[in-house]
C-alpha cells in the first residue's frame, strides 16, 4: 500500500468560492493528464524525483498529490517566499525541486533545471478526456520510497531536509482516523495550504481516505455560509473542519 492508496477514487470536491463541482471522473482525468505530462517532460525518469505544488487550489492538490506518488516522486512540503527561500540555510533546498506545478507568473522563482508544469491554461473545461497512464517507471515503488520532504526549523541546528516514507506516513493517517473517529459521514472543509505539513498528514490524508465529499475554500469567508447551507442535512457532530 502507498499513500496515493490512501485517496479514495470516488471523492467529489466542491469549491465553494468559484461555486464549482469536481466529480470523480473529473479528478480521475486531470491527474492522468498531470501524470503523461510530468512523465513526459522528465523523459520518464519519476521515481525519487521532487515536486512543488505552488497553488491552493484544492482540485489541483489533490490531483498532483495522486500523480505525484503514482509517479514514484515525492512532495516538497514547504512555503516558498522569497524571505524564506533565500535564506542561506534555507536557499539550497530549493534547488533540489525537479517539478513546480503552479500558476505561469511562478517562474521568477523557480529553479533552472526544474520542469515547470502550468496550470493557467488547462482548466479542466480545456483538459480532453485523457487516456489512462500506463507507461512502466523507471524503478519499483516500495513502501520505503519517500512520500514527502518537510524542512526543520533550524532552532536546535542547521536546517534539515527531513523525508517520510510511505510507510510512515499510511501508519500515522490510520492512526489519526482511528484517534478522531473519522468515517464516511465526515464532511470535511478544507483551508490550509498543502505546505502546513503536519496539518496535511495529520488531517487531510485521513479524511481523504474515508469522506466522500470534500469542501474547500477561503475559510474566514465561508466557512460561516458553508455551516449554514449544510445544517438543514448535516449532523453538526459530523462536520469537520480539515486544516489543509
Amino acid at each position: 500500500m502507498l499513500a496515493s492508496d490512501l485517496i479514495r477514487r470516488d471523492i467529489n470536491i466542491v469549491d465553494l468560492v468559484q461555486n464549482t463541482r469536481y466529480s470523480s471522473r473529473e479528478i480521475s482525468n486531470y491527474t492522468q493528464y498531470l501524470k503523461h505530462t510530468i512523465f513526459q517532460g522528465l523523459n520518464g525518469k519519476t521515481v525519487n524525483k521532487i515536486v512543488y505544488v505552488d497553488t491552493n487550489d484544492f482540485f489541483i492538490v489533490v490531483c498532483s498529490m495522486i500523480a505525484t506518488w503514482e509517479l514514484g516522486a515525492s512532495l516538497f512540503l514547504n512555503d516558498v517566499a522569497p524571505q524564506v527561500k533565500d535564506l542561506p540555510y534555507f536557499q539550497k533546498f530549493y534547488e533540489v525541486i525537479d517539478v513546480v506545478i503552479g500558476p505561469t507568473d511562478i517562474s521568477k522563482w523557480v529553479p533552472n533545471s526544474s520542469l515547470h508544469v502550468a496550470i493557467d491554461n488547462f482548466k479542466l473545461d480545456k483538459v480532453k478526456q485523457i487516456e489512462a497512464f500506463n507507461e512502466t517507471l523507471d524503478q519499483p515503488i516500495t513502501q520505503d520510497t519517500v512520500c514527502y520532504y518537510t524542512t526543520s526549523s533550524g532552532t536546535t541546528g542547521d536546517p534539515k531536509l527531513i523525508p517520510f516514507t510511505h510507510y510512515q506516513t499510511i501508519i500515522l493517517s490510520e492512526e489519526i482516523k482511528q484517534y478522531l473517529d473519522l468515517n464516511e459521514n465526515c464532511r470535511p472543509y478544507h483551508f490550509k495550504t498543502l505546505h502546513h505539513s503536519s496539518l496535511f498528514n495529520s488531517f487531510a490524508l485521513p479524511l481523504l481516505s474515508c469522506c466522500q465529499e470534500h469542501y474547500c475554500g477561503l475559510f474566514q469567508n465561508r466557512a460561516g455560509n458553508f455551516l449554514d447551507r449544510k445544517s438543514t442535512r448535516l449532523n453538526s457532530s459530523h462536520t469537520d473542519i480539515s486544516r489543509m
